[in-house]
This record gives C-alpha cells, structure tokens and sequence, in this order.
C-alpha cells in the first residue's frame, strides 16, 4: 500500500496552520495566563502504519507529552520506554499480538512490553489538545476555545488516517460535547461492550469504512476515579504495578471483544470478496 498519510495529514495541517499558525490559537489562549508551552502539534505516525493491509490500522489519542514537536514525526521504537506510554504500549501490543505471532501480554511493566516494541511502527498517536500552556504536565489548562476546535482539529486527523481502531485514551478531560460531537461526525452505531469509560463502538467514516472506537483511560500510571461502589481507586497503578486490577476486570475484556469484532470483520470482508 503506498504511504501517503503524511503528506495527506500534512496538507491538513496546511489548511489549519497554514503560514502563520492555528487559525484558532488567539481565541484559545485568551483567559490562560500560563505561557504557551508548544502549540500546533502534529500527528506521529509509525513507519509501518498501514503498510501491511492484514495488520490493523490502529490510532491512540491521548494528551499531551512533556516536549511537543511542530512537524509530523515517527512513531519512538528504540526509545518508548517512558512510563508516560505504557498504556500504549501495552494495548496496542494486546491488539496486535494475533498479527505478530505472540501471546497477548499479561503485564505492563518493562520487561514484557519489551517483546511488543515491534508494533510501535504499526500505530499513530495524535494529540488531544494541539497546544499546551504551563509547564506542570499534570496541571495544564485548557480553555473552553481549546475544548471546542481542537477536536475539529482531531476529527480530521482521523478521517486521513482512516484507521480500524482508535484507541481515545483521555477521561477527565475530554473536550466540550465530546461524546455528542463524535457520534455526530461518525454515526455513532453500536456498542461492543462496556461503556464510555472503558468500552468499544462501532462508528464510520465518510468513505463508509466502519471502524472501532475504544474509551479507555490514559495508562502513565495515574490512579483513576473512585468506584462508586466500593469508593476505592481503580487503574493501572491500583494494587500493584502491573495494572493488573484494571487490565482483568475492566480492559482486557474490552480488548478481548474488540479483537473477536475484527476478526468477524475480516471474515464478512473475505466472504463478500469471493462472492
């Protein structure tokens, strides 16, 4: 398959930026006294992404890192051990492990994500939010400009990539309408399982491809909101290090579902094929 998603994206980001930057940005920083910390992100895309049409196109949308880059970059595969991507790390590598051959990963600590950095060239990971102020990572505000246009920003992004599985990765601070506004742009269609927590839809694009949208939370090792049922944390981080509590009552069988849905996918595709 020739790759040309970077140069489609770049033509987006052309159309949004364009010479002098986000045509939003002033209306977004009013209100925000913190210094703009970087602004305009751009995607990062693996330099495997949709090579290989038997292997998943799949999205992570997360927020934002420590250090921001204005130029659409590669996806990191000898340098991803940065705790702040485990949560990637770890899903991509259970969605993928049928691709690759390997067991689905029991753990997301270092020395078993380490078999998995191999599919850290197949993903793409976009921004929530595409500028950033402050320099407290677990303290940046965004205004309610950012929360409205920046997903604008998102959807697009999403629509070139054309992805089979999108991995949206952010809770408490999702922007405005969020939920409303996807189903919206997407068409919304079914529920997989689970909720908009932690759970998987079905939506599509334009083009009419169907894809998976997954709700998870992000996986830097953050405890999540309280249960309101037993009034504990819950999360990666929640008993022990692995993620364990989290992963085997509340992902896993989200990933679990998702994987059986491509492979169903896959068969009605093959079967209409050789019609």
């Amino acid at each position: 398959m020739k790759r040309d998603y970077e140069s489609r994206l770049e033509a987006l980001y052309t159309e949004y930026y364009g010479n002098g930057g986000c045509q939003f940005f002033r209306e977004c920083e009013k209100g925000i006294s913190k210094s703009c910390m970087f602004r305009f992100d751009k995607a990062k895309v693996g330099a495997k992404y949709g090579e290989k049409t038997e292997i998943p196109k799949i999205v992570f949308v997360g927020l934002e890192g420590l250090n921001g880059h204005q130029g659409i970059e590669r996806t990191e595969t000898d340098k991803c051990y940065n705790p702040h991507y485990k949560g990637v790390r770890y899903v991509l590598a259970y969605l993928l492990s049928p691709y690759i051959g390997k067991e689905r990963p029991d753990s997301v600590l270092k020395n078993c994500l380490k078999d998995y950095v191999e599919t850290m060239k197949y993903f793409a990971l976009l921004n929530c939010y595409k500028c950033a102020f402050g320099d407290n990572p677990k303290g940046r505000p965004h205004s309610e400009s950012m929360k409205e246009y920046c997903q604008e920003i998102l959807f697009s992004e999403i629509e070139v990539l054309e992805p089979d599985i999108v991995v949206f990765q952010v809770k408490s601070k999702r922007p405005t309408n969020f939920e409303k506004n996807l189903a919206n742009k997407f068409g919304k269609e079914e529920l997989i399982c689970g909720n908009e927590g932690t759970g998987a839809f079905w939506y599509s694009l334009r083009s009419g491809k169907r894809f998976i949208w997954i709700w998870t939370y992000h996986g830097d090792g953050n405890k999540y909101p309280r249960n309101q049922q037993n009034q504990r944390n819950r999360g990666w981080a929640c008993n022990d290090k692995s993620g364990k509590d989290y992963r085997e009552k509340d992902l896993d069988p989200v990933l679990d579902r998702v994987l059986d849905a491509m492979r169903q996918l896959n068969l009605n595709e093959t079967a209409a094929g050789n019609e």
